[in-house]
């Protein structure tokens, strides 16, 4: 969802406008601070932990489960620091949102991949 928030779009209504064609959903945030842009080589600082930024998760959750979204992948191009503290931050905050309440969930594994 960054990347069509990162664009000036509104990730649900995106989500919205393909229902039925999204199977799965990539979840990560974006900064306060971010500039819009229409390349894909933003700053580094531009990703933040789910739950940190500017993104609506309840909305975009909501239209995700409406629209028949079977997975979710959190993700974070860049991280300030140690990646699994990240996904670890980002994970806390997801099992918190009611969307979430009563789906099978796991927690991170404590790997990460380069």
């Amino acid at each position: 969802m960054f990347w069509a928030a990162i664009t000036g779009a509104d990730p649900v209504e995106t989500i919205r406008r393909y229902a039925g064609r999204i199977a799965l959903v990539h979840l990560k945030d974006k900064d306060t601070q971010a500039a819009r842009s229409l390349v894909e080589s933003v700053p580094r600082q531009s990703f933040v932990e789910v739950g940190s930024g500017t993104l609506n998760f309840v909305a975009i959750l909501a239209a995700s489960h409406a629209a028949g979204v079977e997975h979710y992948f959190v993700e974070q191009d860049f991280t300030p620091g140690d990646p699994v503290e990240s996904l670890t931050k980002s994970y806390t905050y997801l099992a918190r949102l009611t969307p979430l309440k009563g789906r099978p969930t796991s927690a991170p594994s404590g790997r990460a991949r380069a």
